[in-house]
């Protein structure tokens, strides 16, 4: 069981990076020329955070029930965080992520509740893009491709 759902949670990676790239490209291009396709630029930022809270639910199902890491962290949490793997699984990677997907619902927010369109996309994009690379600093690559 903990083998498909960490496999769940690595598959769904590329999915979030995948739709967060096709938000920014969307965002972005909309800076740049006019007229942009709202609904499509929007459609795409509903996508990128729907995956991040299915990500959200999977990881945080991973964290209390079935990892042995944040079981050993638990245990000990000052030796924990002494340990750069255990710390990075126990503490970083979710915090990081969670900060992430925060980012992403603040861009959300701003996309539905700007007045104008160059301060929509801007904002957007500069959520997104923050959002996206914490993903990408938090992400552990060691693991990536198992």
């Amino acid at each position: 069981m903990y083998s498909t759902i960490l496999h769940l949670h690595n598959g769904l990676r590329w999915l979030i990076l995948l739709s967060g790239v096709w938000c920014l490209f969307l965002l972005y291009s909309a800076l740049i020329k006019t007229p942009a396709n709202r609904a499509a630029a929007r459609r795409s930022l509903l996508i990128y955070t729907i995956t991040l809270d299915l990500q959200l639910l999977v990881g945080l199902t991973i964290y209390f029930f079935f990892s042995s890491e944040t079981k050993v962290a638990f245990a000990d949490l000052a030796a924990a965080m002494k340990n750069h793997e255990t710390r990075q699984f126990a503490v970083e990677h979710p915090l990081m992520m969670i900060l992430a997907i925060v980012l992403a619902h603040i861009a959300n927010v701003i996309f539905k509740r700007s007045a104008t369109d160059s301060t929509r996309y801007r904002r957007t994009a500069l959520y997104v893009t923050s959002s996206l690379l914490l993903i990408l600093l938090a992400v552990p690559w060691q693991r990536a491709f198992f």
